[in-house]
């Protein structure tokens, strides 16, 4: 049976990781299907990328590196990533992995001249997003956790914007009818997000107002339902 790939791009910085777990638990712990189709496959730590046909969907994973660092993993994956789109793989791109995605199609990532976006922020849908088989349902607005310094300056050529944050205007997009890319984390809950706001600002006290993100803070359901949204997709795909 295909399997669903997770490609781990990086870790979770080690304080938070030690509390609430990487990138590799706290993914799969979304997804309510048999651990035996889900494979990791930790690219930053030197695993061979799957062969395309042998994977019935692709979630590319959060990191705390940059795109704009240029590691040997993210070259490697930027170049896998076209042959996964060309065979309609479905494929979830996840912050830096929605990223690299825009990155490995020729748009441009860097930093985002607003500064870091942090905290429950809301994403605002577009009337394309009506009629796009996986965020019609959460149309016209959700609230989701998100943590980046770097964005999508510029999508690809052939990208659908879908979605914005007042911070930034590229937070959603998709290519062709089988690849979506999210800057928000849907796998990070409001404890984690807390934790991770509280954290940065006692290293970075004067990066954003710590008082304001966290009284802004809540739970955002809609994260767990786009994990498992995009699993449904997947198995319908493999006939599931």
């Amino acid at each position: 049976m295909p399997e669903i790939a997770i490609i781990k791009l990086g870790s979770i910085v080690q304080s938070l990781r030690e509390k609430f777990g990487d990138y590799d638990k706290l993914i799969p712990s979304y997804l309510n299907i048999n651990t035996n189709i889900l494979k990791i496959y930790r690219v930053n730590e030197g695993d061979i990328l799957p062969e395309p046909d042998k994977i019935a969907g692709v979630i590319l994973s959060g990191s705390s590196s940059m795109i704009t660092q240029h590691n040997e993993y993210t070259e490697r994956t930027a170049k896998w990533i076209p042959e996964i789109i060309k065979n309609k793989i479905p494929l979830l791109g996840i912050c830096y992995g929605h990223q690299l995605v825009a990155y490995a199609m020729g748009g441009i990532v860097d930093n985002n001249p607003k500064g870091r976006e942090i905290g429950t922020v809301e994403v605002i849908f577009n009337k394309k997003a009506k009629s796009d088989k996986f965020f019609k349902i959460f149309y016209p607005k959700i609230l989701i956790q998100t943590s980046h310094l770097q964005s999508v300056l510029k999508l690809p050529e052939g990208a659908t914007l879908l979605g914005s944050t007042e911070q930034d205007p590229n937070h959603v997009f998709s290519i062709g009818s089988s690849t979506w890319c999210v800057q928000f984390h849907p796998e990070f809950d409001v404890f984690f997000i807390r934790a991770l706001i509280k954290r940065r600002a006692k290293l970075y006290p004067n990066e954003f107002d710590e008082h304001k993100i966290l009284s802004a803070t809540q739970d955002t359901p809609a994260g767990p339902e786009i994990l498992k949204r995009f699993i449904d997709i997947v198995l319908h795909r493999i006939g599931i």
